[in-house]
């Protein structure tokens, strides 16, 4: 009975984590893209590049995200968490589709990056590998959407860093995870 509540009280911890994890990643990913925003209005040499389109996107999903995890009641069960990684997922490509640089397309690509070693850290493998598939196919989809097209190295160093990333980093933090 004891082993049950300290496996309970360990699952229960890892839901909170992973809630708060994504959220640390909306703001701070919401965060850059408003900055990012500014910049453009400040800027008309930023505001010509095109991608203001894609941040006014990615800023309203993360910013949905972040109400999800915020006001959305816990009893609902997954359902909150599944809609605010959605928004995450959904975010970046916003971005990406509307760049005109290619070198902003690899930059935007981190943090993708990022999310995708959250997704295979702190969801369960099967749940993980179809976020980081979605991600990916996401991504590359933006950016040959884009205004401006990548080599096709281009598109090989997207999907080997995102599929990279999570596989690798996101092992070592699940590692880290499990024997907390």
């Amino acid at each position: 009975m004891g082993d049950r509540q300290v496996l309970h009280g360990a699952t229960a911890n890892l839901r909170v984590q992973r809630r708060r994890l994504l959220a640390w990643y909306l703001a701070i990913s919401t965060w850059l893209v408003a900055v990012g925003i500014v910049a453009a209005l400040l800027d008309p040499a930023v505001a010509r590049s095109g991608s203001f389109a894609g941040m006014a996107s990615a800023l309203a999903l993360g910013i949905a995200g972040l109400v999800i995890l915020r006001w959305t009641p816990r009893r609902l069960g997954r359902t909150p968490i599944v809609a605010a990684t959605a928004c995450a997922v959904a975010a970046m490509p916003a971005v990406i589709a509307f760049h005109v640089d290619p070198s902003r397309i690899l930059i935007s690509v981190m943090g993708s990056m990022f999310l995708s070693m959250y997704l295979a850290a702190f969801w369960p493998p099967r749940q993980a590998v179809l976020w980081i598939g979605t991600l990916t196919a996401a991504t590359l989809g933006a950016a040959a959407l884009a205004p401006t097209r990548l080599l096709w190295v281009g598109y090989v160093v997207v999907a080997a860093a995102l599929l990279g990333s999570g596989a690798i980093f996101g092992a070592v933090g699940r590692l880290l995870v499990n024997a907390a």
